[in-house]
């Protein structure tokens, strides 16, 4: 399971005169630390779609985004427009 981290650090300089001729400097760092997505320890994973009542298996890449899906999108898609079909008409 590999997350990368990403940082990001900006800083800021004030250079400010006053009327006496001194000068006084002010600086400011931020950094920002931003987390990959959550790679699940099981891969691949699966929930069920409680809208269908099917199992969705989705497997992961090595960033943490969904690489492949079963059923896909557009399956899901058809099920909840058109149901799920027996096969027989009775």
């Amino acid at each position: 399971m590999a997350n990368t981290v990403e940082q990001t650090s900006a800083s800021l300089s004030v250079v400010a005169d006053s009327d006496a001729g001194s000068s006084q400097k002010t600086s400011l760092t931020l950094g920002v630390v931003k987390a990959s997505s959550f790679i699940p320890v099981v891969n691949p994973a699966s929930h069920i779609d409680p809208a269908l009542g099917i199992v969705v298996v989705e497997k992961y890449g090595s960033d943490g985004a969904v690489a492949d899906q079963y059923p896909t999108a557009h399956m899901l898609q058809q099920y909840s427009l058109f149901g799920f079909s027996s096969g027989s008409d009775t």
